[in-house]
């Protein structure tokens, strides 16, 4: 399937010309992986953004119910976490690429292990079960889990359960390697899990990927995604032009790329009122990057 990419990096179109039959298959794969990351418009509940306006802050709903907070992929900062230790509820970190956080409070706990489909003890790996189980939090359905683990986070998901996935109000991701979504069938199955039960809610492509043209649509390499259960808020046609107000760019001297094409776009606006949006979006970027 052909494509082009822009943005933050660049390669090479693939060389020759596939199978007329392959060259079906990899389009509608890739139609089908987009269209499960089509946003609704939360329509019962604010957004907010909990932690930095740089990498490693995302947008969530605000939701005095959230009882807990699972984090995979903390990194050496953790201002993501401190947002919720603030407002008292416990934080438990999982990463194995750091030896500790600067988060330093009785309500932040950190865990030197990986997140895994499978334990694996040697690598220090474990599963999202165990983690909930090691730390008595299995049935709660209070929590918010937290995602950035470097393309890991489609084997851990594909082999979680829904009902572990039950556990959590939120969970936000940061999605890699969706310029393979006309190549890999993993990616459509493990989105088809998360919207059986839950909306997207944000979208907000990661300034340092790359866009992925292809015939009818563009697809960040890395995206930040929001998902909320489906039986804590009321949702709408998506009415939103990202990225928004509370969208920042992931490194500074990087920039947001406005998301003007299917699915990201509202369909429900009229044009006049979808440009003006796409408009005002524009603008906004250009003067965060003046300023």
């Amino acid at each position: 399937m052909g494509f082009s990419v822009r943005g933050a990096r660049n390669s090479a179109a693939p060389a020759g010309r596939p199978k007329a039959g392959k060259h079906r298959h990899r389009r509608e794969l890739a139609l089908r992986t987009v269209t499960l990351l089509t946003p609704h418009e939360p329509l019962s509940r604010a957004k907010q953004r909990a932690g930095a306006a740089t990498d490693g802050g995302y947008v969530v709903l605000t939701d005095p119910d959230i009882g807990f907070v699972m984090s995979y992929g903390v990194g050496p900062t953790s201002t993501f976490e401190q947002h919720f230790v603030e407002l008292g509820v416990p934080v438990f970190m999982f990463d194995m690429t750091v030896s500790g956080t600067r988060l330093d409070h009785p309500l932040a706990t950190f865990v030197r292990e990986g997140v895994a489909p499978v334990p694996d003890p040697s690598a220090a790996m474990d599963t999202v079960d165990a983690h909930l189980h090691r730390f008595g939090l299995t049935g709660r359905r209070d929590g918010l889990l937290q995602m950035d683990v470097e393309g890991a986070e489609w084997d851990v998901l594909d082999a979680i359960s829904t009902e572990t996935l039950l556990n959590f109000r939120q969970i936000v991701l940061e999605l890699h390697h969706l310029q393979r979504i006309h190549k890999n069938p993993q990616f459509s199955r493990v989105l088809e899990k998360l919207t059986e039960r839950f909306y997207l809610v944000h979208i907000h492509a990661n300034s340092l990927g790359m866009l992925v043209d292809f015939a009818d649509f563009s697809v960040p390499s890395l995206l930040e995604v929001t998902f909320v259960r489906k039986d804590l808020v009321e949702v709408g046609p998506n009415q939103t032009v990202f990225p928004t107000e509370l969208d920042y760019p992931n490194r500074p001297g990087t920039r947001d790329q406005v998301m003007n094409s299917f699915p990201w776009l509202p369909t429900s606006l009229r044009d006049a009122e979808l440009s003006a949006k796409i408009e005002a979006c524009v603008l906004r970027l250009a003067q965060r990057a003046e300023g």
